[in-house]
């Protein structure tokens, strides 16, 4: 197969919509956040030793916040619908209270993963289709788009150009560890056939992760795109490398240059990183980024 690739919470309600809700919601795409809850000891162990079990799940908490916020605030995205989807699926009043603190309740759905925690193991295949399913069940029209919690600096642009300006192509955002920040699916795909192929190859968690998802997709003759890189805060490195972009005020987005832009998978829109206020604070408080002076 070939591919074009062009470089570069009302209280939070537990399922989804009926037919008869959809009619009315005039939704245009969905976003799924596929997040783990922010608990002590079960989030970001391996910042365990830089930040400590409290710090690392308080950071948790941080850049999911930023994640929400970003998508939650964003004129563009207003008619988009939102699921955060979590694990473990105890976690119902963990998740609303971080809505309902972000006063977000009204706009996010809340959906919780199948049984089983383990955002790493061969099912996480299943799990995904199964948030892919729900997403377009909730939604009349429009592509299923999956992010992280734990890449803070969204791009913004490519979010709004993968469901406005080309909702029938696939956009892959790769993260620097050869997996994946994001990804758009559009309404077409087949749901067995987007994640449940790297299940069966084990491809989940590798350094190949991004590549298999990308055959996975081509394998149906869908056109796939490649966003700007995205960096996932897993290891105390990405830490520091965060750190030297905040410190520096520069996001992803800032590096692509002319050409790129000319050649990135937004069109001609200019780059758009998303804010990182509530990472930004943690990470001070944490003693791991300079304060900003007023």
């Amino acid at each position: 197969k070939t591919y074009n690739i062009f470089h570069c919470l009302h209280k939070p309600t537990m399922g989804i919509p009926d037919q008869s809700e959809r009619e009315t919601l005039n939704t245009n795409g969905c976003i799924v956040v596929v997040a783990k809850c922010p608990i002590p000891s079960k989030s970001k162990t391996r910042l365990i030793p830089l930040l400590g079990e409290k710090g690392a799940a308080d950071l948790a908490k941080a850049m999911l916040c930023d994640v929400l916020t970003n998508l939650a605030t964003t004129s563009e995205l207003d008619n988009v619908h939102k699921i955060l989807y979590f694990a473990p699926s105890s976690g119902e009043k963990i998740m609303s209270g971080i809505l309902q603190e972000l006063g977000f309740e009204s706009k996010w759905t809340t959906l919780p993963m199948l049984d089983g925690n383990n955002l790493l193991s061969s099912d996480l295949g299943h799990k995904l289709t199964h948030a892919l399913i729900q997403g377009r069940i909730a939604i009349s029209n429009g592509p299923v788009m999956f992010l992280g919690m734990d890449s803070p600096e969204l791009p913004l642009d490519e979010i709004e150009s993968a469901i406005h300006d080309r909702p029938n192509e696939a956009l892959l955002c790769p993260a620097d560890d050869g997996g994946y920040g994001m990804l758009s699916v559009p309404s077409h795909v087949d749901a067995n056939k987007v994640f449940l192929p790297l299940s069966a190859g084990k491809r989940w968690s590798t350094s190949l992760t991004a590549l298999a998802q990308i055959k996975a997709l081509t394998d149906e003759d869908v056109l796939v795109r490649l966003g700007r890189i995205m960096f996932d805060m897993d290891e105390p490195k990405d830490i520091a490398a965060l750190c030297q972009r905040l410190e520096s005020n520069q996001m992803p987005g800032d590096f692509v240059t002319e050409d790129c832009l000319r050649r990135s998978s937004s069109g001609n829109s200019i780059p758009r990183t998303g804010n990182c206020g509530f990472t930004r604070i943690e990470l001070e408080k944490l003693g791991q980024l300079k304060k900003q002076s007023i």
